[in-house]
């Protein structure tokens, strides 16, 4: 499951560097995702394996292409990360520790039967301009990210295309006729990942996001998917034990943006 659950989050952005704005390197020694805009989520290293003979070469030909655009990026260390200490290696190229993400899982074959209760919210798929509008909105707001942020998320998503058949889909939450809650899904070959909960700060608390949750997990049971993983803030993995999702492994995430803000 460890495996899976990483495997997933390779997936999706593998899937939106399908964008051509995106230069997307998967190569043995690590995968290199430089979306070319100064956010740090948009440009990471994943999946790194690397010898311990000539690590610090290696590092430093991974971080090139990101210094030579002076670009704030991200690299997670994730269960599969070789060597074990790479992370303390990371240090010594400028990289800090950020913050980390908690792979957990859910088996959707014994999913709780109180998960296809009545939803607190009008749950619809993003399949047109305008939905996709209402969609950016909510996750402009609950994110805080920038304009141009959003202008990159929309913009791949476009080219991706919508629709039911696509590995990666969107949903919106509407109450009353608003948008007022987000949630996604991709489809990997193991697992359905939940990506992008959130909900507008007036609307929490009612059991809305728990809601867009649920959907994902009814959707992922739908496709035939046995596990829905996620990648949850340690405040928010008491909210995902609720809904069956487990524990299963930490990924760590380090940062250039110290060494830029200096």
């Amino acid at each position: 499951m460890l495996g899976a659950i990483e495997a997933n989050l390779f997936g999706v952005w593998a899937q939106l560097a399908r964008f051509p704005r995106v230069d997307y390197r998967d190569e043995a020694e690590a995968i290199r995702f430089i979306g070319g805009i100064p956010f740090p989520l948009c440009n990471s290293v994943m999946r790194a394996e690397l010898s311990t003979a000539g690590i610090d070469g290696a590092i430093e030909q991974i971080l090139l292409p990101f210094r030579e655009r002076n670009l704030p990026m991200l690299w997670w260390i994730g269960p599969s990360t070789k060597p074990s200490d790479l992370e303390d290696r990371l240090a010594g190229h400028g990289l800090e520790y950020l913050n980390e993400a908690v792979g957990m899982a859910a088996d959707l074959s014994v999913l709780p039967p109180d998960a296809e209760r009545a939803m607190p919210v009008l749950i619809r798929e993003v399949v047109d301009e305008d939905s996709l509008g209402d969609w950016l909105a909510v996750f402009r707001i609950v994110f805080d990210v920038p304009g141009f942020v959003v202008d990159f998320f929309a913009a791949a998503m476009r080219h991706l295309g919508f629709g039911s058949d696509l590995p990666y889909r969107h949903f919106v939450g509407l109450a009353g006729g608003v948008p007022v809650a987000v949630s996604s899904v991709f489809f990997g070959a193991e697992t359905a990942g939940s990506y992008n909960v959130a909900t507008l700060a007036d609307f929490r608390a009612r059991g809305i996001g728990t809601a867009m949750s649920r959907a994902a997990m009814n959707e992922a049971r739908a496709k035939g998917c046995r596990w829905s993983v996620l990648h949850a803030t340690p405040m928010g993995v008491p909210v995902y034990r609720k809904l069956g999702y487990r524990e299963c492994c930490r990924l760590k995430i380090y940062s250039n943006i110290y060494k830029l803000d200096r």
